[in-house]
């Protein structure tokens, strides 16, 4: 649920609120992340690298902003990017996304949906048809409300 809010649900609404603009990428702004080695139990640090874009808005201010995503293989500098943003928010809603991405991201919260709702069923003596009917109807649920945004954000871009 926490993946389908903060990736799905607020891409879509930032989307469809924000104002729309083309930026350049100019730079990166860098950031470990910690990643867990399973077979020694052991930390490292793994870099990331968030684009930073330049854009005028609306009011014809120059802005420089950090990317709200990013992937292995960031945009070029120089690129030209769409993004939509508003002067409250700290970061620059990237729209050009990794489709194959959302589609992974759509199925497995789909499936996180399903055994969580599968999980909560044992709280009635339900039978366990009935439970999986139930379960397999919130999967539903949140696939197609992550796919109703994935095409609020097509259709926007």
């Amino acid at each position: 649920m926490v993946l389908s809010y903060s990736f799905f649900w607020e891409k879509a609404y930032r989307s469809v609120s924000e104002k729309q603009y083309e930026a350049v990428v100019i730079g990166y702004k860098k950031e470990n992340i910690a990643t867990r080695n399973f077979p020694t139990s052991g930390y490292y640090n793994n870099p990331a690298y968030f684009p930073r874009v330049k854009y005028t808005n609306f009011k014809g201010d120059e802005v420089i902003k950090t990317l709200d995503i990013t992937d292995d293989h960031p945009p070029a500098i120089g690129q030209t990017l769409k993004i939509t943003d508003s002067e409250t928010s700290e970061e620059a809603n990237s729209i050009e996304l990794d489709w194959i991405m959302l589609v992974f991201g759509c199925v497995f919260t789909g499936l996180g949906a399903f055994f969580a709702c599968l999980l909560t069923t044992y709280i009635k003596n339900e039978t366990f048809k009935k439970r999986i009917t139930l379960s397999l109807y919130g999967a539903l649920v949140i696939i197609v409300l992550n796919a109703g945004c994935i095409l609020l954000m097509v259709l926007k871009h």
